[in-house]
């Protein structure tokens, strides 16, 4: 695709050089306290070399999405 899509090899980003991160609600360890608390936080995202970014943090709007168009299509 790259290539077809004229992208330069200087130009593509290096997947083992790169982090994402998702703001997204975990258990986190907070210094003092014994045990972990639930809070929004940045979450290391995984990034796959053939098929990218995981962008969990559509996937809950999207369900939601769906099931909405699911009952105003075929009624609840």
């Amino acid at each position: 695709m790259a290539q077809k899509e004229g992208y330069k090899k200087e130009e593509l980003l290096d997947v083992d050089k790169i982090r994402f991160y998702i703001a997204e609600e975990a258990l986190v360890k907070i210094d003092g306290l014994s045990k972990k608390t639930r809070c929004n936080t940045l979450v290391l995202a995984d990034v796959d070399k053939v098929y990218g970014i995981e962008a969990r943090s559509f996937d809950k709007t999207i369900e939601v999405m769906n099931r909405i168009q699911d009952e105003i299509i075929w009624g609840g």
